[in-house]
């Protein structure tokens, strides 16, 4: 089979580019704005590799005989978006337009990974069918843009609303919860939450369950444009804070005033799940696997 990745350097694409190698041929693009260039040293299967802006790159020539693209290429970073609307626009909603034109004219089907943060705030668990979708930030806002771009095309799709992705790929990236939290505890340096933000539940997706759920979606044949949530679980920073200090050492710097995109919900993944697939990841690995990855920084008391 023939699988274009865009994003191919970030944190999933990475991931996925070393499972997926080994079975297809990959045609990756990615602009190389992170500057990731060792993900592509010593890869173990041949791939395409195109230097490009996937908002504007010919992508009906990059398509031709793919039989699925997995569209990865967006700014993630949900907190740092917040006044930059027209950047996380021209980044995640013009590139997936760019995207499904590529797809319409050459017949390639889409996995378009979003995010649970099309849910906002919610009282209760909720699931697909969820109608009040109230994204807080430039990101979420871009993501369900997307996704109603997907639906409303002619391109046979699936959209997936992964949760937060933890642990270690070649990609990886230090901004969000799990992540930062392990970094600050191995480098020892104090970690700002928001007091009331200690027990507020979120998804999230272990880097090896995302990997498994696209892969289970392309030898399932998960497409006719459907919409399933993934997560490994949900947890509250609580959570990983016990977890990190099993092993480790960590300072909370507890702040009163809000900080931007602390909000609760929790998200069912069980529509996913009821299609055969089931989540190997949990959070004590993935945050122990973080850990041992860094176990060599070794840094003194004095740091603290």
């Amino acid at each position: 089979m023939n699988i274009c990745i865009t994003g191919v350097l970030g944190f999933i694409g990475s991931a996925l580019l070393d499972v997926l190698s080994k079975e297809h041929r990959i045609i990756g693009i990615d602009n190389l704005q992170s500057q990731r260039y060792s993900v592509l040293f010593n890869l173990q299967h041949p791939i395409e590799f195109h230097d490009e802006d996937v908002t504007t790159a010919p992508l009906y020539k990059r398509f031709k005989g793919v039989d699925v693209v997995i569209h990865l290429a967006a700014t993630t970073d949900a907190a740092g978006t917040a006044g930059q609307k027209d950047k996380v626009w021209r980044n995640n909603v013009w590139s997936t337009l760019n995207v499904l034109r590529g797809c319409a004219e050459t017949g390639a089907k889409l996995i378009f990974p979003s995010t649970t943060s099309v849910y906002g705030s919610q009282e209760k668990k909720v699931d697909e069918t969820c109608e009040e979708l109230r994204p807080q930030s430039p990101y979420a806002e871009s993501k369900l843009a997307c996704e109603q771009a997907v639906r409303l095309s002619d391109v046979d799709s699936c959209v997936l609303r992964l949760g937060t992705v933890y642990g270690f790929s070649g990609g990886s990236r230090f901004h969000t919860v799990v992540q930062k939290f392990v970094w600050s505890a191995v480098t020892r340096q104090d970690i700002p939450l928001w007091r009331t933000a200690m027990m507020q539940k979120r998804p999230y997706l272990h880097i090896a369950d995302a990997v498994s759920a696209i892969r289970h979606v392309i030898d399932r044949d998960l497409f006719g444009k459907s919409t399933y949530n993934v997560l490994t679980g949900n947890h509250s920073p609580r959570d990983v804070v016990d977890i990190i200090s099993e092993s480790r050492k960590i300072h909370l710097s507890l702040v009163e005033s809000p900080l931007l995109n602390q909000y609760s919900y929790e998200v069912d993944g069980s529509k996913f799940m009821a299609t055969g697939w089931s989540p190997v990841g949990t959070l004590s690995g993935g945050i122990q696997d973080l850990i041992s990855k860094l176990g060599n920084i070794n840094l003194s008391e004095a740091n603290w």
